[in-house]
């Protein structure tokens, strides 16, 4: 994991303690809006940061031949929905 993933991670578990501490200050009958508000941004900020710079997987090889097979029959089917048309 890079850093930029390690801080969205840091980020989210901050806003997480935050959060708590407003769930705590509501059940004492003085809810700090602040804190639910400083809570979902960090949520959100350190979700965008975590899943934002994220790659797509490489292709897995194991499932190559199923892959290739499949693609075929797709083509073909399509070329005699073609035929069936034209």
């Amino acid at each position: 994991m890079m850093i930029t993933g390690r801080v969205g991670v840091f980020i989210i578990f901050i806003s997480l303690i935050v959060l708590l501490v407003f769930s705590l200050t509501a059940q004492a009958d003085q809810p700090n809006l602040i804190a639910l508000l400083v809570g979902i941004i960090g949520l959100i900020l350190g979700g965008k940061i975590v899943w934002g710079k994220r790659s797509s997987p490489e292709q897995d090889e194991r499932f190559r031949s199923l892959r290739t097979s499949r693609a075929k029959r797709a083509e073909k089917k399509k070329m005699k929905k073609e035929q069936k048309q034209g």
